[in-house]
């Protein structure tokens, strides 16, 4: 039995979808069905507010996080003017919108360096910084 999981794949089960993950990803499967209602085979699934790709390990998309936490910063941008005020609107709303979910995900490092230029990027329109403008922590 165990074989047979391995070589077909791993399966998680949300929302009457399956997502394939493991070896046998790309592998075209027919649809199930419970009674007469199909169960499909997607590669790409919601849950919570976080995209999760299929692949041999389980990937996930950060660009619709990426989108919305521009969005936001966009949003406080165009209608704050002091720097301060900006910096806790990002602080309170934006930042919550690029950290949600990070603590139960594995990210890997092009990832975390992608969610940190968008922070860095925000830091430079606030302080009307350079795009070249080197950002350091001093701590």
């Amino acid at each position: 039995m165990l074989k047979v999981v391995n070589w077909i794949t791993s399966l998680i089960q949300v929302n009457h979808v399956f997502f394939k993950i493991g070896h046998g990803y790309n592998q075209l499967l027919p649809n199930l069905y419970i009674g007469n209602e199909p169960i499909f085979w997607v590669d790409k699934h919601k849950c919570l507010g976080v995209y999760f790709v299929s692949g041999k390990m389980i990937k996930i998309d950060i660009l619709p996080i990426m989108l919305k936490f521009y969005d936001s910063a966009n949003s406080i941008l165009r209608h704050s003017k002091y720097e301060l005020t900006k910096l806790r609107l990002f602080e309170s709303f934006a930042l919550p919108i690029l950290m949600y979910g990070l603590d139960a995900l594995f990210l890997g490092p092009a990832e975390i360096t992608k969610l940190n230029v968008c922070w860095n990027i925000i830091y430079r329109r606030i302080f009307n910084f350079h795009r070249w403008s080197l950002l350091k922590s001093y701590s």
